[in-house]
């Protein structure tokens, strides 16, 4: 041996070239043969004694290392022989160590060489072609590769072939390309060396030696490349060959950075890559140190590093074709990215292209290989690369117009080839980058608001890439639309490439980019929409997932990602494996919840255990460690036995705690002052623990049965490998982690109120370690030698400790009941997300190298080849998991309430607030960021943080109300721990933004308790009357919940109503609030007061009125009353836009000339006023309007919402509109999308469709697309609603001549909008909202698009209406619209025009029901005309659009006529001329439709002819209608009942010729009526009027007491109103109906009787006014009873009489105040002094006439044959009166018939006849006194032929009863003088005379005659003292007090009796 030694140390001694270097080898080659023959030949006895004769192991040992490294070295840098000698050297020594030594026993051999035996006899073979030195050198470095069991001569060798490498390195830096035979010698040395070194460094690295066992003497004294040499500064020899290398890599010699790249990228052992990669980034590092931007051109050293890095690692991966466990522990993507970075801080020179260039060849392959690499952080990293190379496209491509002219220049310009060149490769290379690539922000996961930036990030590559799409005339030959993976990307033109890179990052990206790039299908230019079509295909393609798009994304992301997890139990162990032990808490209460949520804890924990235990080697470590398995039992001992614990030790614990003064358990000599202490106290802390031991052993029975199963566990798995230690393993359980804790913190585990004292916390310590031990089965030693003394106390009781365990350790069978906890806990999914972000590829690499390993061994390999689908399987699994992790994004940052914890203890509100923030943590806020609705607002001047709350910048109307309380709740969850407040902004809110009721209450049950505390006060600024209520509701809502944010107990309310109080609270400064708060406030430029607002239910409260340029604000002048009960009080300041703000009316029961009045909100908000500045301030208002304009309100955008269920039909309106541009490549890319869609989303007529990019579309393709259309409506009726809403996105965009074939396309999917959306929604009231919106756009466009409106009236209108609900909706909008332009704009004609084209039943009934509705709305807010009425523009508007779809109208006239005549009596007369007109038009187009639509007979048609043409008279037009056709003009409207009366005869007339049958007309009247009554009894001055006026008309048939029940209780409302108002029209239309009502009211009527005398009564009290239609109802009363009760007792007195009984008090108060009673023989006489006030007014004077006409005939007809005149003298009241004012003689004989006369005197009749007939001598002198008192009340108001008549019959009343005559002496006198002064008339003169001489020739009645009192006197004593007043209408001057009796008369009589 010692031979060997020698000549091998010899060999290295020599150099290369001496030749005694052949003969030495010749001589070992020789003797090592020779040796080799005669150890064969020897038996084994005697082969080991000449063994131990020849040499010891030692010597053995030490020559072989000697032989190997002079044969290492030699073989490196010698000829073919010479390596062939030495390999026949190696293997004979080997061979001869095999015959000394088992094959199994050379891994442990003591003989290093034999350690590699395989190798170097591999190395010896002769069994490859020889070539050549340098393949044969290759050779030799491949085997080396193989040797992985280092030995001292390898170290050596490698360490001497290191000191023969580093000079010469030194040299060959220097060599030029052109070396001297010499140098080239020197040169393959080098290289030789240098690859030797590369090979063998593996071996020689301390990382391999942990392969080795540690106790191994050849392995331990090694001197390993990689440690530190003290002697090099603490740098290794591996660091300094590494060092060199990559100085070599950038030395000047081109020759040698091309070897030791080939060295270092193909040669290197795959161990030294980790630390080549160290040096290499910390090259890089020294190279770049500071930014190189601004520097001076950048010189070779600068730029070469970086290239020859990019080509040494592309080379080193280009290598790799498995994954290796060296390369997970190089963060290749850091390395990466700082080479980009460093690429980046060059300047853009050629050489600086070319290599980045290279870098974006290198990540290429990288990408390919990135399973085999380890990316740490993958999807940072990548985004970060993608940002770098999208900077370093040139951006000019987008003004690349001419692609010659580029060429040419590219041939002169390098720099623009080199650019060209870099573009392509950098988006080559951004395709690989971007492919499943989530965006993210590049500053890392503390970046806010992660959605947002990834939007931003979106938008910005998107835009970037858009640039890229115009193609050069260069690339003209790669036009062809390749779709990826087609050909190879070479081929592909920079369009190509651009469009796969955007297909790649939107279909990452969809979430972000979907809804942001879509507009980019309609974008003007053609090439770029025909790329995004191109790319929405390739989306497609590629099997995007639209999930991403839901609301839910998230939640279901974390949901799959759980699901992998609790299914792949390796995947959890390597997760616990990988866990930092910073980690360790939060990762072990993730899990616990995961798994015990779902049942599987104990799968959990039963595999956790089992791992652990595999992994412990010492049985004294197990579950001793701080890991997840030890630290989940912890919490899993603490989460179920909290009350086991508490029953066992809580009671003990308490009693030592409370006795803590009296004991003393310290054992340590060191803090005791005797032994005798010492002693009493180790016999109290034995008593002591013993006790414990007693409660804890005697538990046995209580402990939960879950406990049981995990110790079983820890038992079963423990017992295979340490089986004596299976009970101390449980006792590391159970006393460990779960008693010994408790016993030292009670306090901590809730067993103790107070923390024990410092003394008392010592004696638990001691307590807990014996009880450890005895559960360790372990006695105290030297480590603690004053706790020996227990030892016997252990030793006695360990047998306990024992039972106990193995006791628990079985079970039992019982199952623990299961607590209900939620499956999904949000703060354990952000941990795991958290985790696998951080970690993934940790966590990636150990699982592939788990799975991968027991594969190797199980099949033999060592290489890694092979296709296991096991392995495969693995990797797909974790790809998917990736995929979630990379699409999930940065977790949540530093939110408390992401903090997981035991979902058991969770409390109900806090879950529920976990689950909602993860629903919307992935929406996008930017849309209420942006309206600032909601902002942190800093702080109170006391240090209040602050929510503010915007409330006019949230629109309720389409607003995401979950958005909206994501972001209040984000923002107070950062105040989670400190009091907060909010403060609302108030300012202009309106009704329109008032949020639902459930709002709140979803706040509240959001709302954990903790921050409901935090929230202290709430702050209202500026509180208008529309917040008081909104706020009013709000706190009924938050009283009803004591537990409530909102409870007046919970909170302080402010409520501020200025500037200066809000200041008082905050600096303005930093509350952030919007510009608009102050400006508003402050925009005062006039200032108005006194003003008082007048409010029914608030009476007069004092405001100032403010008026600015854009607002008028109305500020009460104090603070008014919010809430009652709270004292609550605040200035409310109502505030409204200029442009909302019009003038109204004042109400009539205002008469005060300062009244004024607004409104606003459409009519909403009515507001009156009262002020000496009235005028002042409207003129204010209007000069800042004009000023101002009509200003509208400003819209805010709102970003597109995109769901998954809106994809396709979006996606499907895009291919449509764009297969119909005249563009070839976009007709054939919208094909190819719309195949796309159908196969992607499994379309019915998917097979009808096959893409093809060489297909060719016709560019008339119109037949095509609507066909398509109308087949995916039928087949895909879930694409309606998307499908149209995208239509009308892409409306604009679209040239105006292919709008009609988008028209065509969009037609069939109309129907669905009824049939789908709206019926088979399952919520209604969602499908109805969206067939409104699409139902507007529709509308809009077709009044945008005149030249498509024929079109649309043809084909889209009549579609809209086939259901209810659809015209509804449409009917909504349309009205809408009408009611903004006005009735006299061009829209409303076009509106007209739509309405017209719905045609139908459905539209026109819903019209007229829209009209009949809109009047009947009139009566929420009535006024006493109806254009004074907020609905009045609705009114006229659906007034329009009725005439609108009238004309020709067979169904409107036969269905809705009714209806119709109702709206026109309602509106006739009413409004302007244009409108009144409408009425007008409305009636002649009814009249024209029944004339051509309904089949009526000949001369029912020539009468609705005659009505056409009596319509069209002037006269009558301005009668009824108040409209002159000729003048256009308006006259002032009238409630006249005389015009309503013609309106109404004209439509009964209308009504009877045109019905087809009297069946219908009766039917028709009967449904009028029935309208017509429901609008009289409704409370609206504006409508009963015209109501009560038309239902006379209508009432044929009997009419019963209900109806005349409801007639009172309305007479009652209109007397009051006449009484208050002076408004007599509704009284006036009352009586008219009851009038009429007369004639048809049943004989048996309750109400008859008494109706006479309310008509009496009406004539006694009426003014003038009421005096005509009063006593018409007096005569209509008179004669429905006389045809009913007087037919029966023909008494006329006596039964009127009686029928005055039941309401006597009522008429004896008018008795009494008219002066006139009635008694039965002085009925006549008192009923005629009633009616003869008539006779002194001409336009009554006709009515008084007849009415007394008629009670002479029916007294005389109702009176008996003997007993009527001239026999009965009692109807002379009536016959005196009405037969003086006879004007003829025909006229005079009527009379006398009517009073009775049976036979009338013929021929010639005078009146004095008639006064011949009446037998003065008959009449009593009262009753002649009363008659001749009647005669003479109106006398002088008579004509002369009267007055000659009445002197007559006074002349023949002094002559017979001159007595009588005393009494009217004085007044005859004087009306004699009258006569005789003013008198012509030679009749009258005469009969003056006569009565004159009467008078004088009987002396008694000149001396006799009685004074005026004297006569009064008389009267009042026969009950007629008021005659004269009663005569007049004197007793109606007091309007009042008439009007208080004839509603009481009304009341006495219907609470008399009852209807019913």
């Amino acid at each position: 041996m010692h031979v060997i030694t020698t000549l091998s140390n010899r060999l290295l001694q020599f150099s290369l070239e001496d030749p005694g270097i052949a003969t030495i080898l010749e001589f070992l080659q020789h003797y090592l043969a020779k040796r080799l023959v005669a150890m064969k030949t020897l038996s084994t006895e005697d082969l080991k004694v000449a063994m131990e004769v020849a040499a010891t192991t030692a010597s053995r040992s030490h020559s072989a290392a000697a032989l190997e490294v002079a044969s290492l070295v030699l073989l490196c840098c010698s000829g073919p022989q010479t390596c062939l000698k030495i390999t026949s050297m190696l293997s004979s020594y080997c061979q001869c160590g095999a015959v000394t030594e088992s094959a199994d026993d050379f891994a442990r051999s003591k003989i290093g060489i034999m350690r590699n035996y395989d190798a170097y006899m591999e190395l010896s073979s002769h069994d490859f072609l020889m070539t050549g030195s340098v393949a044969l050198q290759k050779r030799f470095r491949k085997i080396l590769h193989k040797m992985s069991r280092p030995t001292a001569g390898i170290l050596t060798a490698w360490e001497t072939v290191f000191e023969r490498w580093r000079p010469a390195s030194l040299q060959i830096a220097q060599f030029s390309n052109d070396l001297a035979s010499g140098d080239e010698k020197l040169f393959s040395e080098w290289r030789n060396y240098s690859g030797f070194l590369a090979a063998l460094g593996g071996c020689c690295i301390a990382e391999n030696s942990q392969l080795q066992r540690t106790d191994d003497p050849l392995v331990a004294g090694l001197r390993w490349i990689d440690r530190p040499n003290m002697e090099q500064d603490g740098q290794s020899i591996l660091d300094e060959f590494m060092t060199q290398c990559l100085d070599l890599l950038t030395c000047s010699s081109p020759r040698a950075r091309e070897a030791i790249r080939d060295v270092l990228g193909l040669e290197l052992n795959l161990r030294l890559y980790p630390p080549l990669f160290h040096a290499l980034q910390a090259n890089l590092n020294s190279v770049f140190h500071g930014p190189a931007q601004g520097s001076t051109r950048p010189t070779p050293s600068d730029i070469i590093p970086v290239e020859q890095a990019t080509s040494l690692i592309r080379t080193i991966v280009e290598r790799l074709d498995d994954f290796h466990e060296t390369f997970f522990s190089v963060d290749l993507g850091s390395l990466l990215l700082n080479l980009a970075r460093h690429l980046q801080m060059l300047k853009s020179d050629n050489a600086c292209l070319r290599v980045r260039m290279r870098f974006c060849q290198l990540c290429e392959v990288v990408t390919r290989k990135k399973e085999m690499l380890n990316f740490r952080y993958d999807v940072r990293i990548r985004n970060n690369l993608v940002e770098l190379l999208l900077g370093w496209i040139s951006r000019s491509n987008a003004s690349k117009t001419d692609g010659s002219n580029f060429i040419n220049r590219s041939r002169q310009d390098e720099t623009v080839r080199l650019q060209r060149d870099l573009d392509r490769a950098c988006l080559k290379t951004l395709i690989d980058l971007t492919y499943r690539l989530p965006l993210q922000p590049l500053d890392g996961p503390t970046a806010p608001e992660t959605t947002d930036v990834r939007s931003q990030l979106f938008q910005s590559y998107f835009s970037r890439l858009l640039l890229m799409l115009r193609e050069d005339n260069a690339d003209q030959d790669l036009r062809k639309h390749l779709p990826i993976g087609s050909g190879t990307r070479d081929s592909y033109s920079v369009p190509e490439l651009a469009i796969t890179v955007l297909s790649n990052m939107l279909s990452a990206n969809i979430d972000v980019g979907l809804k942001q790039s879509l507009e980019a299908g309609y974008h003007d230019d053609i090439e770029i929409r025909t790329a995004f079509v191109r790319v929405l295909c390739n989306i497609l393609n590629q099997g995007t997932e639209f999930g991403s798009l839901s609301d839910s994304a998230i939640s279901e992301k974390y949901e799959e990602l759980l699901e992998i997890l609790v299914e792949d139990i390796d995947l959890v162990l390597t997760i616990c494996d990988s866990c930092p032990s910073g980690e360790v808490d939060e990762i072990t209460v993730s899990l616990l919840n995961i798994f015990d949520s779902r049942g599987m804890g104990y799968d959990l924990l039963g595999a956790l255990i089992s791992q652990e235990v595999m992994n412990t080697e010492n049985e004294s470590e197990l579950l001793r460690r701080n890991c997840v398995a030890t630290k989940m039992l912890s919490v899993y001992a603490k989460w179920k036995g909290a009350s086991y614990l508490k029953s066992t030790l809580g009671e003990v614990l308490r009693r030592l705690i409370m006795s803590s003064d009296k004991l003393d358990l310290e054992l340590d000599p060191a803090r005791v002052t005797s032994s005798e202490e010492l002693q009493r106290n180790a016999l109290q802390l034995q008593m002591v623990s013993k006790v414990f031991l007693d409660d804890i052993c005697e538990s046995v029975n209580k402990i939960p049965p879950s406990f049981r199963n995990i110790c079983n566990t820890i038992m079963t798995a423990v017992t295979p490998r340490f089986p004596e230690a299976k009970f101390t393993a449980v006792g590391a359980f159970i006393f460990l982690r779960f008693f010994c804790p408790a016993i030292v913190a009670p306090d901590s585990e809730g067993l103790a109120s107070a923390p024990p004292t410092k003394e008392m916390r010592r004696g638990l310590l001691l307590i807990a370690k014996v009880v450890q031990n005895l559960a360790n089965n372990v006695l105290f030693g030297i480590k603690e030698p004053y706790m020996l003394v227990l030892n016997e106390f252990l030793t006695q009781n360990i047998f306990r400790i024992t039972a106990f365990l193995k006791e628990i350790s079985t079970t039992t069978g019982d199952l623990e009941p299961e607590p209900q906890m939620e499956s999904f806990n949000f703060g354990s999914c952000v941990a795991l997300h958290s985790f696998f972000y951080e970690h993934w590829e940790t966590v990636r690499r150990k699982l592939l190298m788990k799975t991968k390993a027991p594969w190797k061994e199980r099949n033999g390999y060592s290489n890694g080849q092979g296709n296991d689908t096991h392995l495969q399987e693995r990797t797909k699994s974790l790809d998917r998991i990736g995929d979630l992790v990379a699409s999930l994004g940065i977790p949540p940052q530093d939110l408390s309430w992401t903090r997981p914890q035991i979902s058991a203890n969770i409390p109900p509100a806090y879950s529920r607030f976990q689950h909602f923030m993860l629903k919307n943590s992935g929406k996008n806020v930017e849309s209420v960021i942006s309206a600032r609705a909601v902002y942190d607002g800093g702080e109170s001047k006391d240090g209040l943080p602050v929510i503010c709350i915007i409330l006019r910048n949230i629109e309720m109307d389409g607003m995401d109300y979950d958005l909206l309380l994501y972001c209040y709740l984000k923002i107070a969850s950062r105040m989670w721990h400190r009091p907060f407040g909010v403060l609302i902004d108030a300012t202009c809110y309106n009704s329109l933004s008032e949020p639902p009721d459930e709002l709140f209450k979803k706040l509240d049950s959001l709302t954990p308790t903790e921050m409901s505390k935090r929230l202290s006060r709430l702050y209202v600024y500026n509180m208008n009357s529309a917040y008081r209520k909104c706020f009013r509701r709000v706190l009924r809502l938050a009283a009803r919940n004591q537990a409530s944010s909102f409870h007046p107990e919970n909170v302080d309310y402010y409520l501020i109503g200025n500037l200066q109080d809000l200041q008082i609270h905050f600096h303005l400064g930093s509350l952030h609030l919007p510009k608009d708060t102050i400006s508003v406030v402050t925009d005062s430029r006039y200032v108005y007061q006194p003003v008082t607002r007048l409010s029914k239910t608030k009476g007069k409260i004092d405001v100032m009125i403010k008026v600015g340029s854009q607002f008028v604000q109305i500020t009460t002048v104090k603070k008014q009353e919010i809430v009652a009960g709270l004292r609550l009080n605040a200035t409310v300041n109502d505030i409204f836009r200029l442009a909302e703000i019009e003038e109204t009316s004042p109400s009539a029961h205002l008469e005060d000339d300062s009244a004024f009045g607004f409104r606003t909100e459409n009519g909403k908000i009515v507001m009156y006023f009262a002020s000496p500045k009235k005028n002042d301030v409207l003129q204010a208002i209007r000069s800042a309007k004009t000023k101002q304009g009509s200003e509208a309100k400003p819209t805010r955008l709102v970003e597109r919402l995109i769901r998954p269920e809106d994809v396709p039909g979006t996606l499907l309106n895009i291919s449509l509109t764009n297969m119909a541009y005249s563009d070839q490549r976009l007709r054939l890319a919208s094909y190819n999308l719309l195949c796309g869609l159908c196969r992607a989303f499994h379309f019915s007529i998917d097979r009808e469709f096959v893409g093809n990019r060489d297909l060719t579309i016709p560019s008339d393709c119109a037949p095509l697309i609507v066909g398509i259309s109308k087949r995916l409506a039928s087949s895909e009726p879930q694409l309606t609603n998307d499908f149209l809403l995208e239509f009308f996105v892409g409306w604009d965009r679209c040239p105006s001549e292919q709008r009609l074939l988008n028209v065509m396309f969009m037609v069939p999917w109309l129907p669905n909008l009824w049939t789908y959306v709206l019926c088979q929604d399952q919520d209604g009231e969602r499908g109805s909202q969206k067939v409104a919106v699409i139902a507007r756009k529709l509308i809009d466009l077709a009044i945008r698009e005149p030249t498509l409106r024929n079109w649309f009236q043809e084909e889209v209108w009549p579609v809209t209406a086939s259901s209810d609900l659809m015209v509804e909706l449409f009917l909504d909008y349309l009205i809408k619209i009408a009611q903004s332009a006005g009735t006299d704009s061009e829209k409303i004609e076009i509106v007209a025009a739509i309405a017209a084209s719905m045609g139908g039943i459905l539209a026109r009934g819903k019209i007229i029901a829209r009209l009949r509705k809109a009047l009947n709305k009139s009566s929420l807010r009535p006024t006493k005309r109806l254009i004074d009425n907020s609905v009045w523009n609705e009114i006229s508007v659906l007034l329009k659009l009725c005439l609108a779809v009238s004309f020709n109208s067979r169904v409107q006239v036969q269905l809705f006529l009714p209806e119709l005549f109702h709206c026109i009596t309602l509106l006739t007369n009413t409004g302007s001329a244009a409108t009144r007109g409408l009425s007008l038009s409305l009636i002649v187009n009814t009249v024209h439709a029944i004339c051509t639509s309904l089949p009526v007979d000949e001369p029912s048609l020539a009468k609705l002819k005659s009505i056409m043409i009596s319509l069209s008279d002037s006269t009558d037009l301005s009668l009824t209608f108040g409209v002159k056709p000729s003048l256009g003009t308006q006259i002032q409207e009238s409630s006249t009942l005389s015009t309503l009366e013609f309106a109404t005869r004209s439509m009964l007339d209308i009504m009877s010729a045109g019905a087809p049958s009297i069946d219908i007309a009766n039917a028709w009247r009967a449904r009028w009526m029935s309208l017509v009554s429901s609008t009289a009894f409704q409370s609206n001055p504006a409508m009963q009027t015209r109501a009560f006026g038309v239902m006379g008309f209508l009432i044929r048939d009997e009419v019963d007491d209900d109806l005349l029940y409801q007639i009172l209780v309305a007479m009652r409302s209109s007397v009051v109103r006449f009484t208050e108002e002076n408004d007599p029209d509704m009284l006036l239309a009352i009586l008219g109906t009851l009038t009429k009502v007369m004639g048809n009211l049943a004989p048996t009527s309750r109400y008859l009787l008494q109706l006479y005398w309310l008509a009496m009564s009406l004539v006694r009290l009426a003014p003038p006014v009421l005096y005509r239609v009063s006593a018409s109802f007096l005569e209509a009363s008179l004669t429905a009873i006389s045809a009913s009760v007087m037919n029966r007792t023909r008494r006329m007195v006596p039964v009127l009489l009686q029928g005055r009984l039941p309401i006597e008090d009522a008429l004896g108060e008018i008795d009494e105040l008219c002066g006139v009673a009635f008694k039965r023989e002085t009925f006549h006489i008192a009923t005629s002094a009633c009616l003869v006030k008539g006779l002194t007014d001409p336009v009554m004077k006709s009515t008084a006439l007849r009415v007394l006409s008629t009670f002479l005939r029916i007294g005389s007809t109702n009176a008996p044959e003997e007993a009527r005149f001239p026999a009965d003298l009692s109807l002379l009241p009536y016959l005196g009166v009405v037969v003086a004012r006879a004007t003829s003689a025909d006229e005079s004989r009527e009379i006398l018939w009517l009073a009775g006369v049976s036979a009338p005197p013929t021929g010639e009749t005078t009146f004095a006849d008639a006064y011949e007939m009446i037998d003065l001598e008959g009449l009593r002198d009262r009753e002649l006194l009363l008659n001749a008192a009647l005669i003479l009340i109106d006398f002088k108001l008579c004509e002369d032929e009267v007055q000659q008549r009445a002197l007559y019959f006074l002349t023949r009343m002094a002559t017979q009863h001159p007595l009588v005559m005393n009494h009217l002496y004085e007044i005859i006198s004087s009306l004699l003088d009258d006569v005789l002064r003013s008198t012509q008339s030679p009749g009258t003169l005469q009969a003056a005379h006569a009565l004159t001489r009467a008078l004088s020739s009987n002396p008694r009645l000149a001396s006799d005659s009685k004074s005026a009192a004297d006569l009064q006197g008389v009267l009042e004593e026969i009950g007629f003292g008021g005659l004269w007043r009663s005569s007049t209408f004197e007793v109606a001057a007091d309007r009042k007090k008439c009007g208080e009796m004839v509603d009481k008369l009304i009341e006495v009589r219907l609470n008399l009796v009852l209807p019913g």
